[in-house]
Order: structure tokens, then C-alpha cells, then sequence
């Protein structure tokens, strides 16, 4: 019995479902300006400008404090005035050492001396020491803001300890999130815009992509029409309740195959030296939210104190490229005395990205889907879901590895005479 009602649940969801898809496309709900020029998960060249444009008096939405009054009063900040307000994106605040340095995502300063730091977090890792770099300077710039230190990222997890030191949450920083506290501050800037279209509709197109980016539906009045069909029956929210259940466990599922199969690739290609720790309790714990990353990595070479490899992770989409450890420490990339290193991984592909851990990584995009990434935190892209086809796994993952392996070779290329040959 129980089975014939999930079976009809399921066709009575899946009809909900495209009966919505349909209107939305024929009423452009689906189409979105910022998923078009794939800006989707840029945290400085959009997520940062964007929030700092609207948080701004002085922006072009020309509703002056309005919008900064919201968000003070949505993270509950006290100590700050929003008339005469400024704020700087990247504010360069010295060069970094174990204490002090760095640059500030969003920086916000008022006329009485206090401020308020947003460290930005979409995928990028955690500094060393960053929120205790920035957290110095609130100390020793603006005295009355110490707790105006804002850590935001998608789903509201904790920053690694290496940035936080002996930092006290909820007294030195606090955690927002863009799946909670962002989504709620931007549907009271929406309310407050309705009588200005223009800057209403582009406040949406960026309220839904938040909204894709956390796992949730945009669409509220296909949401609604699910529940009322849920709730119609007491079996059908019995069944409901055991899809809920057994959600994670078809994500990891999922999931996990897409790292054996993607493992078994370098294997059967004869590359040696894989560090591979990713188990089903791993990948349920992923899915779960109860850990930031996971991946295996491959050296590619060393000399007495560096070593370069090659990794694969997933924070929220999968990326892959080339990082350095010294003495078995990371964190180093970036460093100007290894920009040889930095230079040759841009040589293969520029589009690689350095930072303070990678000399160079990009996020995996299909090019046989539209360009289409993995993001297995969201799990709610069409890609994501055609990966249970057995025949569409191995296609993507028979092109990550064929693009993985082709830059290996090119760095193992490079680097025949030894890392120092090219510092």
C-alpha cells in the first residue's frame, strides 16, 4: 500500500512540477541575467559588488540608507550610523601578516568611527589568521566595532580555527548566511522597491540566484501547490516523510559513484601516487553539511621542501588545479616568490585563478552541458540530476579527467628540471 503511494506521490509531484517549468518559461521566471554572463558564483566581481552596491547610500538604486537601515537591523548591529555612511569593496588594510593585513570583502564606515567588516565567502577557503587579521584592525581603527565583524557564507558554517585563533563567536564575530539572513534582507529591500521597477526586477534576479545557489526553489507557488497535494492525504505525507528520509542518502549515493569512477580513471591510466580518503561516511557527512570539502590530490613533483600536486575537490562545485606545500604546510600560493610557478600554471589555461592555497584552480564546467558545473552542496541543477544514468556518469566524468590529465601532463612538462627551474 505504502508503496502505490509513494508511486503516486512521485507522478503527482512530477506533474506539479512541469506543469510550473511550462509557465515559467513562458512567463521568463527561469531566466536569469546573472546565470546568462555566468557571474553565478564570482564573490568579488559580482557577490561583493552587488551586496556593497545596494548597502551603499551613495548607489545608484538612489534609495539612499534605506537598504543599509534594513541590513543593520536584519544582523541585529547596533553600533552604527547609516546616514553618511561609506563602503569600500577590497579595502587594502596593509600587508598581510600573522596579525594584521589583508583586504576586506566589504568595508563599512560611518561618521562616528565605527565599521563593519563582511568577510564574503561563496566557495572560496578560508586565510590563515583572516578573521583574526581583521578582527585587529576593528581593534585598532575603530575600538567601538569589535563585534561588527560579519563571516558570511552560503549556508552559515563556521569559519576553519586557523582563521578565528582564539576568537570568540558572538563576541568578536558573527555568522551570517545568504541562505537565511541575506534572502531576508533582500525580500525587505524588494518590498521596499516596488514602487521602482527597474531596481525591484534586478533585486529579484539576484534574490533567486541566491536562492538556486542554497538548494531552494524559486518558484513559491509550485512549492505551495506541492504541499497542498502532500497534505491532501495522510499517506501521501507518510510517503513524503520517507522521501525526506532518504534524500542524503541519494545524494551521497550519487555523489560518491562520481568520485570511485573519477578515481578509477587516473588508476586505469596508470598514474601513480593518489591520495584518496573519500569514503560513503565522508560523502554523507558532506551532503549532511557536517564538513567543507573533500577530494584526493596526486604529486606531481618535489625537491628537498616543495611540493606541487594536482587535486580534485568539492566544496560546492567541483573544482580541480594545482597547489603547493612547503614542509608539508599549505597555504603559500600566492606568495611573490612563487609566481614562476603561478605564471607556468596560467600558461597551460588562463583561466586558472590564483590564491593564497592554489597556484591555480577553476571550477569544473561541462562543455558537452552548456557549461554546466557540479555543484553537489546545491544538488539542484539538471546535470546533478542526469548523474544517477550510469552512461551520462561516465561521460562527465570520462571529460573531467580527459581535461585533468592533458594539464598534468603539461605541468609534469614544465617541471622536468625540478620546481626551482622555474622560480
Amino acid at each position: 500500500m505504502i508503496g502505490e503511494t509513494l508511486e503516486t506521490l512521485l507522478t503527482d509531484v512530477l506533474n506539479i512540477k512541469q506543469k510550473y517549468e511550462e509557465k515559467g518559461n513562458n512567463e521568463g521566471i527561469n531566466f536569469n541575467v546573472f546565470e546568462v554572463i555566468n557571474l553565478r558564483t564570482q564573490e568579488v566581481r559580482l557577490h561583493s559588488k552587488f551586496l556593497a552596491e545596494l548597502l551603499n547610500p551613495n548607489g545608484s538604486h538612489g534609495q539612499r540608507e534605506k537598504f543599509l537601515e534594513l541590513f543593520v537591523k536584519c544582523c541585529n548591529i547596533e553600533e552604527f550610523e547609516v546616514k553618511g555612511a561609506q563602503v569600500f569593496v577590497e579595502a587594502y588594510i596593509g600587508e598581510v601578516t600573522e596579525t594584521t593585513g589583508g583586504r576586506l570583502d566589504i568595508y563599512l564606515t560611518d561618521r562616528k568611527g565605527n565599521a563593519i567588516v563582511i568577510e564574503n565567502k561563496i566557495y572560496a577557503k578560508d586565510q590563515e589568521n583572516q578573521l583574526l587579521r581583521y578582527h585587529n584592525h576593528l581593534i585598532d581603527c575603530h575600538k567601538s566595532s569589535v563585534g561588527n565583524l560579519l563571516y558570511l557564507n552560503l549556508y552559515g558554517g563556521e569559519p576553519d580555527e586557523s582563521s578565528v585563533g582564539e576568537l570568540k563567536q558572538g563576541e568578536e564575530y558573527n555568522i551570517i548566511s545568504y541562505q537565511y539572513d541575506i534572502l531576508e534582507w533582500l525580500k525587505e529591500c524588494i518590498s521596499y522597491s516596488k514602487e521602482a521597477p527597474l531596481l525591484r526586477e534586478g533585486i529579484t534576479h539576484y534574490f533567486n540566484l541566491i536562492k538556486s545557489l542554497t538548494g531552494q526553489s524559486i518558484n513559491e507557488e509550485m512549492n505551495n501547490s506541492i504541499a497542498k497535494e502532500i497534505l491532501s492525504d495522510p499517506k501521501k505525507v507518510e510517503s513524503a516523510l520517507q522521501i525526506s528520509n532518504s534524500i542524503i542518502e541519494v545524494k551521497a549515493q550519487i555523489q560518491f559513484n562520481f568520485w570511485e569512477k573519477l578515481r578509477a580513471r587516473f588508476v586505469s591510466a596508470g598514474i601513480k601516487g593518489i591520495n584518496y580518503e573519500i569514503d560513503k561516511n565522508r560523502v554523507v557527512q558532506f551532503c549532511s553539511k557536517k564538513n567543507d570539502e573533500i577530494g584526493f590530490f596526486i604529486l606531481i613533483k618535489h625537491s628537498k621542501t616543495l611540493k606541487v600536486y594536482f587535486g580534485v575537490e568539492l566544496n560546492d562545485p567541483v573544482y580541480f588545479g594545482f597547489f603547493l606545500d612547503k614542509n608539508d604546510e599549505g597555504g603559500i600560493s600566492s606568495e611573490k616568490k612563487y609566481k614562476g610557478l603561478v605564471n607556468e600554471v596560467y600558461d597551460i589555461d588562463n583561466r586558472y585563478v590564483n590564491n593564497d592555497w592554489w597556484l591555480g584552480y577553476q571550477y569544473f564546467e561541462s562543455e558537452e552541458n552548456s557549461n554546466s558545473q557540479l555543484d553537489f552542496r546545491s544538488f539542484n541543477d539538471e546535470i546533478i540530476f542526469k548523474l544517477c544514468d550510469d552512461d551520462f556518469m561516465d561521460a562527465i566524468v570520462d571529460e573531467l579527467f580527459t581535461k585533468s590529465l592533458s594539464d598534468m601532463k603539461k605541468m609534469e612538462e614544465k617541471l622536468k628540471d625540478g620546481i626551482n627551474s622555474v622560480l
